[in-house]
């Protein structure tokens, strides 16, 4: 029988094996050595917010479009300007609040998604791009095109993208 000790320790040296594997640092006969004084594993929520969207604060932005989906009912994508520039940590922040408050207003609302954008002006220019910046969606388990008959379905999920846009 493990102790808890161990089995905290278990999953640290399972992903510093597979590290040192992947890099070729370690021998295969040689076990990783465990310090005591390493960091705790991150609890599942901590995890999800490992960039530090939980501490940080979220930041104003301005809606200026909402185009209902043309072709399933009850989903909804939203345009926002970020007046100022923000981090991954401050969007994500603002999305996992904005959009579930946004669908508590709208009880018809399956799913929601949102762009962020930011306005990129050359120096000298008066007149510049919208540059999306971060993406968010509140979709229900089902997902943005899974059939949710009655309601808003069994639940829903919040997720951020940052650099990369969403394959949507």
């Amino acid at each position: 029988m493990t102790t808890r000790r161990e089995r905290r320790q278990q999953p640290r040296a399972l992903l510093w094996a597979v590290a040192c594997l992947g890099a070729g640092a370690c021998s295969p006969d040689r076990p990783p050595e465990v310090r005591e004084d390493a960091a705790p594993a991150l609890a599942p929520r901590a995890a999800r917010s490992s960039f530090g969207a939980d501490d940080a604060e979220a930041i104003p932005l301005v809606l200026f479009d909402a185009v209902p989906d043309p072709v399933l009912d009850r989903r909804l994508t939203l345009h926002l300007l970020a007046p100022e520039p923000g981090g991954r940590a401050q969007f994500s922040r603002t999305l996992r609040d904005l959009l579930p408050e946004r669908a508590a207003r709208d009880s018809t609302l399956v799913a929601i998604r949102a762009i962020v954008y930011h306005a990129a002006v050359p120096s000298g220019a008066k007149e510049g791009n919208l540059v999306p910046v971060a993406w968010g969606e509140w979709i229900p388990l089902e997902g943005w095109y899974g059939e949710v008959r009655t309601g808003r379905g069994t639940g829903h999920r919040v997720y951020f993208y940052h650099g990369a846009p969403p394959e949507w």
